[in-house]
């Protein structure tokens, strides 16, 4: 997917869960791999995203993730639980086995681990604020969503590879 000023290489699965977030207005930053491949022109299969760990920006997180599981039930790991709470420097990964997934048009795409999706709620190396990194993102419009990217100079401030 072209976007901007760059590529983004999004997998159906990767853009229906974007679009997912931005429907539900859940606040989020594309980073990693994604955002390098925006910037930089490097590849990667897979999606980082940071969201929010605190306050009504972390519920709107784990409400989306959940009702997302409830769609998708065999995409989510760990499993969602009625208890769950965004829990600062966790992560959750969807999915976490190769399973398929039925894309708009009708057809069937295989999602594998290695495109899958990364959440990460804080990063253990850093105490960054969330909040204030979303300010500075870039938002790019695909037409039928938003995509909210972590802005370039932001991206260089966060660790390479985020522990997983």
């Amino acid at each position: 997917m072209i976007c901007g000023g760059g590529l983004l290489n999004l997998t159906h699965m990767h853009r229906a869960f974007l679009k997912h977030l931005d429907q539900l207005n859940v606040p989020y930053l594309i980073i990693g791999g994604q955002a390098r491949a925006y910037y930089f022109g490097h590849t990667t299969s897979d999606l980082d995203l940071w969201m929010a760990c605190k306050g009504t920006q972390g519920h709107q997180a784990v409400g989306a993730i959940a009702s997302w599981c409830t769609e998708f039930p065999n995409h989510i790991f760990p499993p969602i639980t009625e208890d769950l709470s965004p829990k600062k420097n966790s992560q959750v990964q969807l999915p976490n086995a190769d399973v398929p997934f039925l894309c708009e048009d009708g057809s069937i795409e295989t999602v594998t681990i290695e495109k899958r999706i990364d959440m990460l709620f804080g990063f253990p190396e850093r105490d960054f604020c969330f909040l204030e990194f979303y300010k500075r993102r870039n938002i790019i419009n695909t037409g039928s969503s938003r995509l909210n990217l972590i802005c370039e100079i932001d991206l260089n401030l966060l660790p390479r590879n985020p522990e997983k």
